[in-house]
């Protein structure tokens, strides 16, 4: 619904970068829609200006597409998150398990629940 927003500022400041975001749930749009706007051009038509995007994730005069998530859920495959590595950052305190559970903990969890 802000894409077009998005898309003007972009084209009022020739250069200007895009930075996501987000803690919790929120950092888990931010990141989705980082690398959904690298990857989908329906995306990229929307959040994006005529023009700005280049392979490479670059905009004009190096701007850049990027995420910075904190406290993040898993909100995609260990493979999408690999290839995420240059542009999309997560933070974590300490032992913060949620960040930390998918399917696999999830399952290593539930087995030593199962021995208490």
């Amino acid at each position: 619904k802000e894409g077009p927003r998005v898309a003007a500022l972009l084209a009022a400041h020739p250069g200007y970068s895009l930075h996501l975001v987000g803690h919790s749930l929120g950092g888990g749009v931010a990141a989705l829609i980082a690398h959904m706007s690298r990857h989908d051009p329906a995306v990229r038509a929307q959040l994006l200006p005529a023009g700005w995007w280049r392979e490479g994730g670059c905009g004009p005069r190096g701007a850049r597409i990027a995420a910075t998530c904190i406290a993040v859920p898993c909100v995609m495959t260990r493979e999408v998150a690999e290839g995420c590595r240059p542009y999309v950052r997560s933070i974590i305190l300490g032992s913060d398990v949620i960040p930390r559970l998918n399917a696999a903990t999830l399952g290593v969890l539930r087995g030593e629940l199962a021995r208490v």
